[in-house]
């Protein structure tokens, strides 16, 4: 009875040496630095920021030069004739452009002298546009 006894204890003495700490030991050296990690995975983007304030105004340009002879450029007018009907510019403009709507398969535009009309045969459902210039 004895032996067994004997294991016991050496068994409890065992398992319990490792429960008690004696004193605490000076601290080491500092060790070297490590390698960098992997870089982690990168994050949603985040909301927009509110605006910022307005800009301030910005001076004011330059005037333009005078036309030819002081006058200040051209003036544009755009003439439209009714029902079918040709349209003219004045005698002091020139046509720079014309153009038909409506039905005009078989009216094709016609230019004229310093104006233009839609096809031979006036029509109530074509009529022609121009623009006219003025120096």
């Amino acid at each position: 009875m004895r032996f067994p006894t004997l294991i016991v204890l050496c068994t409890a003495a065992t398992m319990l040496a490792g429960c008690f700490e004696g004193p605490k030991g000076d601290q080491g050296d500092k060790g070297d630095k490590g390698d960098p990690g992997v870089a982690g995975v990168a994050g949603l983007a985040g909301k927009p920021g509110d605006a910022g304030p307005p800009g301030k105004d910005g001076r004011d340009g330059k005037d333009g030069k005078d036309g030819k002879d002081g006058k200040n450029g051209a003036s544009f007018r755009v003439v439209r004739g009714t029902s079918g009907a040709a349209a003219t510019c004045d005698a002091v403009e020139t046509m720079i452009s014309a153009y038909c709507t409506g039905s005009f398969t078989n009216y094709p535009l016609i230019p004229q002298d310093n104006g233009a009309k839609c096809g031979d045969s006036p029509s109530p459902d074509v009529n022609v546009t121009i623009i006219c210039a003025k120096p």
